[in-house]
């Protein structure tokens, strides 16, 4: 599954494996498939997700500690999310 995120509104940082980018509106962030990512939004931030093909619940899978098979670094997560709530 391919996801394509359509920043509508504000801001923030979309991760992709272990790449950070820094987000604004009407930039678009493509996650390829089996490669984890999230987002950390800024204030104001407003997205749409599409995903390709269409979302099934039996793909999406939670990853919860470090896993280099999709590039998920545990720390880069908790520094971001930390960072975040400052």
């Amino acid at each position: 599954v391919t996801e394509v995120y359509l920043i509508l509104q504000g801001s923030g940082i979309c991760v992709i494996g272990d790449q950070e980018y820094v987000f604004n509106v009407s930039d678009v962030c493509i996650m390829p498939p089996m490669t984890a990512h999230y987002v950390i939004p800024g204030k104001e931030c407003v997205l749409a997700a599409i995903n390709i093909p269409a979302f099934n619940i039996n793909d999406y899978h939670r990853v919860l500690q470090t896993d280099m098979a999709v590039k998920f670094d545990k720390a880069q997560f908790d520094r971001l999310i930390a960072k975040n709530n400052e």
